[in-house]
């Protein structure tokens, strides 16, 4: 076992009196890597390398900055089946989603180099008799990246790639229970010839990250997470006037309407609702379902997930990995305990589907579930599905807004008009009618309402990292 370091300045780097925190493989709870507890020493020397190397990194040409970062994405094109094996062992995610998003995140590289001379570029405006006005999009500074456990490399690379092309070093704190590949990474781009402090990798935990988010050489904090650690973050940066990107929680609805062929999209369904074992934020966590059709569907769903297999990650035929941790089923069985105790209905019970030693966790369905139920209306970070009848679009939309997420919303019908108007009134800020396996990277993902502020992927991300300013260039054109 290697022993714990941040990496920074190119390096790795240790600090007196830091305790380590122990990576654990959710599957087996074998320790399969320890990182430092990092303090402000290290939160210090992360950001003053960032800060040392941005003005270097800004003056240096795009062409250049694109050359390190394909340099580093060939790397990680040898390394892939290594990472998805990392991503098994320290993620606990099954072999397939694995391989996956280290695809993913390989084509997020490939998307923002093929971006970056588009976006990173001043504008010039029609000149006049004696000046040329200028739009110059400048770098805002050090960026400090705030990644989660569920998907930790593709997250990451939709901060680190506009980050570090639009001219901003980068510090990034991986969470605590799944830093190895994040690590590596870092390694890899210092072999790939990266400038020392472009990106730095400090450990540690939420205290750590606030120590990150508080440093005034900190200019913009990208962060996902919960709700919680995102008011967290937003509060801390408003004292700064810092630029912020918070990609947070979801309840997501999927409204199922009368003439809906739901059968011809239940492997979509079910990778919507149930992938990654439920841990990420726009997941299916309530199916809305007209009434006439509830129990058809409940029944055609119940079948479906019941043939999802639950186990070891490293195996191929693996559908649904553990959870992260034994807190978070923990936390996601305390849901459906609490459901069942108000009167809801289990019609599939993960609970039982799964071992209950380890963090294992089948998929689960719900109905009849009481209003006062967290489950129907707090984000439930695991593999629970509850099917709600309505009567009427009305209810419907009122059904699916009536919740203080905006991340993301399904719907499927045949008719146009229908879903033109629940494209238009769900509120979300991406909406899904009938084409739910379809994912782009140019299109923006990000939420409304309680679910954050700002954008990633797209063009659009390249703006969160870039500030413009006007200049009246008093010479004559020519």
């Amino acid at each position: 076992m290697s022993p714990p370091a941040h990496f920074i300045a190119g390096r790795p780097a240790r600090f007196p009196g830091e305790a380590a925190l122990e990576v654990r493989a959710p599957f087996t709870g074998e320790v399969v890597g320890q990182v430092p507890l990092g303090g402000a020493a290290a939160a210090s020397a992360a950001v003053a390398a960032a800060a040392q190397a941005f003005p270097a990194w800004r003056r240096l040409p795009l062409a250049e900055r694109l050359g390190h970062v394909e340099a580093l994405r060939a790397r990680l094109d040898q390394e892939s089946e290594a990472l998805a094996r990392m991503l098994v062992q320290e993620v606990g995610k099954p072999i397939r989603a694995a391989r996956l998003e280290v695809r993913n995140l390989l084509a997020a590289f490939r998307y923002f180099c093929d971006e970056a001379p588009r976006q990173v570029r001043d504008q010039e405006l029609p000149s006049h008799a004696d000046f040329t006005p200028r739009v110059a999009r400048d770098p805002v500074g050090v960026v400090a990246a705030i990644t989660p456990f569920n998907f930790p490399l593709q997250l990451l690379s939709w901060k680190l790639c506009p980050a570090v092309l639009a001219g901003c070093p980068v510090v990034c704190k991986p969470d605590p229970r799944t830093p190895l590949g994040t690590a590596r990474l870092a390694e890899w781009a210092a072999e790939a010839g990266w400038p020392a402090g472009v990106f730095n990798v400090l450990h540690g935990d939420a205290s750590t990250g606030a120590l990150l988010v508080d440093d005034p050489r900190v200019a913009k904090i990208a962060f996902t997470g919960s709700v919680e650690g995102g008011r967290a973050v937003y509060r801390s940066a408003a004292g700064g006037m810092k630029r912020v990107t918070l990609e947070l929680g979801g309840c997501s609805p999927l409204v199922v309407c009368a003439d809906a062929d739901f059968e011809a999209w239940m492997d979509q369904i079910l990778n919507r609702a149930f992938y990654n074992s439920g841990q990420y934020c726009f997941r299916i966590n309530r199916a809305l379902v007209d009434r006439r059709r509830c129990g058809a569907f409940q029944e055609a769903l119940g079948r479906a997930a019941a043939r999802l297999v639950v186990g070891d990650p490293a195996e191929e035929g693996t559908d649904l990995g553990p959870l992260i941790d034994r807190r978070a089923r923990e936390q996601v069985v305390e849901r459906i305990d609490e459901a069942e105790r108000l009167g809801a209905k289990v019609l599939l019970d993960g609970r039982r589907s799964a071992p209950a030693a380890g963090s294992a966790l089948g998929p689960t369905l719900l109905s009849d579930v009481p209003e006062a139920a967290a489950v129907l209306h707090r984000e439930t970070f695991g593999p629970v599905v509850c099917v709600i009848p309505f009567d009427g679009l009305e209810e419907a939309i009122a059904r699916a807004n009536a919740t203080e997420y905006g991340l993301a919303a399904f719907a499927l019908t045949r008719d146009p008009g229908t879903g033109r108007r629940l494209s238009q009134e769900l509120e979300a800020g991406t909406v899904w009618i009938n084409a739910l396996d379809k994912t782009l990277l140019e299109l923006p993902f990000g939420g409304v309402k309680q679910s954050g502020i700002g954008v990633e992927k797209s063009p659009w991300a390249f703006d969160e990292y870039l500030q413009r300013r006007a200049i009246y260039f008093g010479f004559p054109p020519g």
